[in-house]
């Protein structure tokens, strides 16, 4: 990746698979036969998607309608990859995540803001993007916590330029507790402040909230 060397080839020596057993004690068991018989099991999961969005060259104001239609993610992380490196063009990276000079983003769930005050950038030579760069640890789950993200202010706009959104209620994300499921329709508004260059993917990350039931006879149900 991102060599100027296409001559190479990969040779695979050895594959092996590993997998863990482990040995159910027969209480356990019993207890599982026991709740399958007074109903089902009921598994919380996240749930993760990821979505692409071509956005075409030439173009400085730009809105993906419908960009999410039904159960409403829980989060979404968004970020700008060039078409070609997305498409596999070797010398190029497909994880530098470009600003494109971007100065307005938002996500719109009907007529509301998301957030309520838009994300408007400047990645010029005043450097104004820190609240950018603090949803990376707010809407992350990272904020008040000695938790770190690996990525400095001053790397944010080379390469590593992130969106994050929170679209639960109370902002809870990344909580433990559920928020209940809403079903709705998000649109993306994006704004440049010179046209795009070339041919740009915006990659959506999205979390979702669901939940697995398994009965008695082993069925498997899920909400999705």
């Amino acid at each position: 990746m991102m060599s100027a060397t296409y001559d190479f080839k990969m040779v695979i020596q050895h594959a092996s698979l590993f997998v863990r057993k482990v040995k159910v004690a027969p209480s356990i068991m019993i207890g599982h036969e026991t709740a399958l018989g007074n109903g089902a099991i009921k598994m919380p999961i996240r749930r993760t998607e990821v979505k692409s969005f071509a956005l075409s060259s030439g173009m400085q104001s730009i809105t993906i309608p419908n960009a999410f239609i039904g159960q409403l993610p829980t989060r979404l992380i968004m970020g700008m990859v060039s078409n070609n490196a997305f498409n596999g063009d070797f010398p190029k990276n497909p994880f530098n995540f470009k600003h494109y000079d971007l100065t307005y983003l938002c996500v719109l769930d009907g007529n509301r803001m998301i957030p309520s005050k838009p994300f408007q950038p400047k990645f010029d030579g005043s450097n104004c993007y820190s609240r950018c760069y603090m949803s990376l640890f707010t809407d992350l789950g990272r904020y008040h916590k000695d938790q770190d993200i690996n990525i400095r202010f001053s790397e944010y706009k080379d390469g590593y330029t992130l969106f994050a959104l929170d679209l639960t209620p109370d902002l809870s994300a990344d909580g433990m507790h559920e928020s209940i499921s809403r079903n709705g329709n998000l649109s993306i508004d994006l704004k440049f402040s010179k046209a795009l260059p070339e041919t740009v993917n915006l990659i959506v990350f999205s979390e979702y909230r669901n939940v697995i039931e398994i009965d008695k006879n082993r069925s498997i149900f899920t909400d999705y």
